[in-house]
């Protein structure tokens, strides 16, 4: 029945090459298809397009059908959703064979960057809130959200994702950047960054009043005193810092001298310029152009005429390696607000986890290298 279906929507749709097979054993839902939907097929589709108050027999038969598909879903997915995390599992210990030793290490750098954090945070907030240090309160917030993002990189690695992964180390390189970047420039920096957070505000309420009444009536729009505040708020910020601190990486326009900075000005100016191609890379799999569906750091090699829709157990050294770097240079930027003996022994002991975290990647690499080519070797030798 299924085949019949195809061939007859095939013929409709004017298609020379082959519609992609189903396998009626694993979808189960073969039986679904009837003769009055083989037969509708050949309905004129101006007869359902378009016309939603008269819909057409055809759209009609399809609307049930699909009702009655999501009901034979749902009364199988116990059963299909058990093979499906059965198959996860599986394959959740293959990449524990491979990134295991490289994943635990760089939790281990993590709960060591975390730990310090609260270590550090716990001894010196009380005294920095008295004193109304902001560039304590900017860093030590940063340094929070970058333990964040580097727990939720390991996450991913261990599930199979490495371009999700990448991804999150995207953020956290920013985040680590500004870090450094406030750190060394004093409060008055800080507080220009603190204070931005108040044009991130302007902007979404902007674009939430313009789009109100198309959310429905959940959605109720800010009021006309609400607007007024952004906008006081707006003019008190640019009255005080200058027009260029409205720019979306204005609160750094007057220490680097540029009226219309960018995050990349800040990267340079902290000396990690040399890791933008990977920033770039990982702006693949962030972003919906066309790059992102030709290459993913996930495939084995760049050239497999593959899609990736899952996980893979590939490609985990560079998101790996990355977030150990972007997690010390956080905490660097940390430990550096305050001199001591304990913060020195701390940032020994990260950068020296650290290193232990390249290592153990660069030896899964080796290791996921030495399986792929012995695959690909047994793919080639001809039966026994």
């Amino acid at each position: 029945m299924i085949r019949r279906f195809r061939r007859k929507l095939r013929e409709r749709l004017g298609l020379n090459q082959s519609l992609p097979s189903i396998n009626e054993d694993y979808f189960k839902f073969g039986s679904l298809i009837g003769e009055s939907d083989i037969e509708n097929i050949d309905m004129p589709l101006n007869s359902y397009i378009n016309i939603p108050d008269n819909p057409s027999p055809l759209l009609a038969a399809l609307d049930s059908r699909g009702d009655e598909i999501v009901q034979a879903m749902i009364s199988s997915s116990r059963k299909m959703l058990s093979n499906r995390a059965a198959i996860r599992r599986r394959y959740s210990k293959h990449i524990q064979s491979i990134w295991g030793n490289s994943i635990t290490s760089l939790k281990m750098l993590i709960a060591a960057s975390l730990e310090t954090g609260e270590l550090f945070n716990n001894q010196y907030q009380h005294q920095a809130n008295e004193d109304g240090d902001l560039l304590f309160i900017a860093v030590i917030r940063l340094h929070a959200r970058c333990c964040l993002l580097a727990q939720e990189v390991s996450w991913l690695l261990e599930g199979g994702f490495p371009s999700a992964a990448m991804s999150r180390w995207r953020t956290l390189h920013e985040a680590a950047v500004v870090s450094l970047f406030i750190s060394g420039r004093g409060q008055d920096v800080a507080e220009r960054y603190l204070l931005h957070d108040h044009k991130d505000a302007y902007d979404y309420a902007k674009i939430f009043q313009e789009q109100a009444a198309a959310l429905g009536p959940d959605y109720e729009p800010l009021s006309a005193e609400e607007m007024e505040r952004h906008e006081d708020r707006k003019r008190d910020l640019c009255s005080r810092f200058g027009d260029s601190y409205w720019k979306q990486w204005g609160w750094a326009a007057n220490a680097l001298n540029i009226k219309n900075p960018h995050f990349t000005a800040i990267e340079a100016a902290v000396g990690l310029e040399y890791l933008r191609p990977f920033f770039k890379m990982a702006c693949h799999s962030n972003h919906a152009g066309s790059r992102g569906i030709w290459f993913d750091i996930g495939l084995p090699a760049p050239d497999m005429p593959i899609m990736l829709a899952g996980p893979s157990d590939a490609g985990f050294y560079d998101p790996g390696v990355s977030t150990a770097i972007s997690i010390t240079h956080a905490s660097r930027a940390m430990l550096g607000l305050r001199a001591s003996e304990t913060a020195v022994v701390s940032r020994l002991v990260i950068e020296k986890l650290t290193g232990l975290c390249e290592a153990a990647f660069s030896e899964a690499e080796a290791l996921y290298q030495e399986e792929f080519e012995r695959r690909g070797e047994e793919k080639k030798a001809p039966p026994a």
